[in-house]
């Protein structure tokens, strides 16, 4: 069974996909994804190149977006436990 990446993780991963060198074209970055059975939610934080900015999405709709990543990882570690 999987297991939820902790926030110090995700700031790790969210500061490499920030400091990477993509082009403006290129698609969104997809940190870390989940699901909760229990509810049928689909949590995903990703990057997007094109506005350097982090996204929190859940069932396809952006919850948050934001430049910074460590409020980000902070916002996505406090959804619930797959």
């Amino acid at each position: 069974m999987p297991t939820k990446a902790t926030e110090q993780q995700l700031l790790s991963l969210a500061v490499t996909a920030q400091s990477n060198d993509y082009s403006k074209e290129s698609a969104d970055v997809v940190i870390d994804n989940s699901h909760d059975a229990k509810s049928a939610a689909d949590w995903v934080l990703s990057f997007s190149p094109s506005n350097h900015c982090f996204f929190i999405s859940l069932n396809g709709r952006t919850r948050l977006r934001t430049a910074s990543p460590q409020i980000a990882c902070s916002y996505y570690s406090t959804r619930p436990a797959r």
